[in-house]
């Protein structure tokens, strides 16, 4: 370390490694996560996403899991196993829980919990998330930003939040899943982005202009995810194609107020979408406000 007159000095504290290269220390090691590939039963395809497909399995005979199988040609194994790390350092109730790592050899597993009801695009669009009351979807909106609050609070940014990473359980429960852009703030790569697909109808200008990520960005993208729920899983910005929605943006246009979302609450949606970042509400106060809101 240099003082302004050019000489050494000894350092006054630690430096903190990011957690990125810890995690680095710690692939493919064995611990109370690792799991015999042979124990894992196939069972059917349930998903696919850019860097995994997605299954229904079974570890032994009993416990279903879903299993995300890595897709090699478009992720590689050491940052496969980063959303694993992610998962194993994130403890939510509303964030899928790691259940296992099969990473012997590749293409690695990743297992978690298994939500019996799916994405919840799907689920609003053509399941029993049709029916659902104003109340009841002003809930998972909740349960979404008290975890957001606590990746916040983390310091974690989730980078591709939408109703197709969230995923719905038994009563409505629902958890945030779709790690694999996730980053830690102090990660030295946090705003890579080479070769990746952006939903560009969930993203903040600043992500798609300069590619500034921040949890500031996720509240962004949470106003879009609001604005899904209210509609039962309809495509943000109908019938307008990606590009032409982010020149509208650009120009002020914001998505209308769906019929079943209330006024005070289309109001905080708005406000996610201030066009200056630091105008945008804390995940904090979006989960304060959308839990008060609910038992008013």
């Amino acid at each position: 370390m240099e003082i302004p007159d050019g000489l050494c000095t000894k350092l006054t504290a630690i430096c903190i490694k990011p957690r990125s290269l810890l995690w680095a220390l710690d692939r493919g090691k064995d611990d109370e996560y690792a799991t015999e590939r042979d124990s894992i039963t196939i069972i059917n395809k349930v998903g696919s996403g850019q860097f995994a497909d997605v299954y229904l399995g079974k570890i032994g005979q009993s416990v279903s899991v879903a299993v995300k199988i890595q897709n090699r040609d478009n992720v590689t194994t050491s940052a496969f196993l980063d959303e694993a790390q992610i998962l194993k350092t994130l403890q939510h109730p509303n964030i899928i829980p790691l259940k296992g790592i099969c990473s012997e050899r590749e293409p690695v597993y990743i297992l978690t919990e298994y939500m019996c009801n799916g994405r919840l695009s799907l689920f609003l669009r053509e399941g029993s998330g049709r029916d659902l009351t104003q109340h009841q979807l002003i809930r998972i909106g909740a349960q979404i930003a008290d975890a957001m609050a606590y990746m916040e609070k983390e310091k974690f940014v989730h980078r591709n939040l939408g109703a197709r990473n969230i995923l719905v359980g038994d009563q409505n429960r629902v958890k945030i899943s779709g790690f694999g852009m996730t980053k830690a703030t102090n990660d030295p790569d946090f705003n890579y982005r080479k070769g990746l697909k952006m939903a560009i109808k969930w993203m903040a200008p600043e992500v798609l202009l300069y590619n500034k990520y921040s949890s500031k960005a996720d509240v962004w993208s949470f106003g879009i995810v609001l604005i899904e729920i209210f509609t039962k899983g309809k495509e943000p910005y109908d019938g307008i194609p990606s590009k032409e929605s982010f020149e509208k943006v650009q120009r002020g246009y914001r998505i209308p107020r769906p019929d079943n979302c209330p006024t005070e609450v289309y109001d905080v949606i708005c406000n996610c979408w201030q066009t200056n970042s630091h105008s945008r509400p804390t995940f904090d106060y979006l989960n304060t406000f959308l839990h008060d809101y609910n038992d008013s």
